[in-house]
């Protein structure tokens, strides 16, 4: 069984290619929860659990949350993976994803970042992901890198 946990809408950039709302929605603590019980409750013995969004780091909190709650049961395998726009990294985030085996797919857009991935206030953000990305590669050296092709960018 694999469930997607899609955590929240919201977002910390304006891509402009982004098909994302940006509405303030947050998944509750007790959706997230029942999804892994139901997830269970259908016997399997593995289970994948997705973090998503907008942008899952926003609630961190809720990851930890997750995880914590899954080793309650010892019969069940979990694995992990996350998708993130990177910019919310940091050592203590990725230590733990190193602890607890996360995945993590990190997107950029090499340097169409400059024009494409923008920060609310419209400034672009590459150096910043540029210094995330050398970050994760650091803690999860297997991670994926995704690219967002648009006509703009070809």
């Amino acid at each position: 069984m694999n469930i997607s946990l899609i955590l929240t809408k919201q977002c910390n950039l304006r891509c402009r290619y982004c098909f994302e709302t940006h509405e303030n929605v947050w998944m509750t603590e007790e959706t997230a929860l029942r999804a892994i019980d139901m997830a269970v409750s259908d016997g399997s013995r593995s289970v994948g659990v997705s973090f998503f969004g907008g942008e899952p780091l926003l609630c961190r909190p809720l990851i930890y949350r997750c995880v914590a709650y899954s080793k309650r049961y010892t019969d069940v395998t979990f694995s992990w993976n996350m998708t993130t726009n990177g910019l919310l990294l940091d050592e203590e985030f990725l230590a733990f994803a190193v602890r607890e085996k996360i995945d993590i797919a990190m997107s950029h857009d090499g340097l169409m970042s400059r024009v494409n991935r923008l920060d609310p206030a419209g400034k672009d953000c590459l150096p910043a992901l540029d210094e995330k990305l050398r970050l994760l590669l650091r803690y999860r050296p297997g991670s994926f890198i995704m690219g967002s092709p648009t006509p703009a960018n070809g």
